[in-house]
């Protein structure tokens, strides 16, 4: 098990976790999704702005994000079923490349802050040697402002964090 605060490099904890390899971003395959991800801005700038959480905004760009092209899916663990928590938000296939993006908003003019964006628990999606990426859309006050990030996540340093969790079922019975 690591330490707390290790630092660790993504392809390395998923391909050790997974036996999975985390497969390097290319130019075609960002070429490829791209358009998808300009066009969800427009489609979400359209309209409604969302008036939930601010942390849970991501998730309905994921939904914004996934209704531009039926190439983007929810992922299946690897005995089949549906798990809606946990990394990776979707799936994207590339031509014969699987592609994990991982969608996340961020406020403008917040990309040097130290609060934690991104955060692994579990592998069970995980389920082909795959580009791994994050999605993030600039937003200000949850309108897009058009500016995006799409990041290679294959030499990206994760900081450990060792945590104890207790579920409600276990806590108040």
């Amino acid at each position: 098990m690591a330490a707390h605060k290790e630092k660790v490099k993504l392809s390395t904890l998923l391909e050790s976790s997974t036996g999975f390899k985390v497969v390097p971003l290319t130019d075609q395959i960002r070429q490829d999704i791209e358009p998808f991800v300009k066009q969800a801005i427009v489609d979400y700038n359209a309209g409604p702005v969302f008036a939930g959480r601010a942390n849970e905004f991501g998730n309905h760009m994921e939904g914004v994000l996934a209704a531009t092209s039926n190439r983007f899916v929810k992922p299946r663990k690897a005995n089949g079923h549906k798990q809606s928590t946990g990394y990776p938000d979707l799936r994207f296939q590339s031509d014969d490349t699987v592609v994990y993006p991982e969608i996340k908003c961020f406020a403008q003019g917040s990309e040097l802050s130290q609060m934690r964006s991104f955060y692994l628990s579990t592998f069970d999606k995980i389920t082909a040697d795959a580009v791994h990426i994050v999605i993030g859309f600039e937003h200000n006050n949850k309108v897009l402002t058009g500016r995006y990030h799409i990041v290679d996540m294959v030499d990206k340093i994760l900081t450990v964090k060792v945590e104890y969790a207790c579920s409600n079922k276990d806590l108040y019975r």
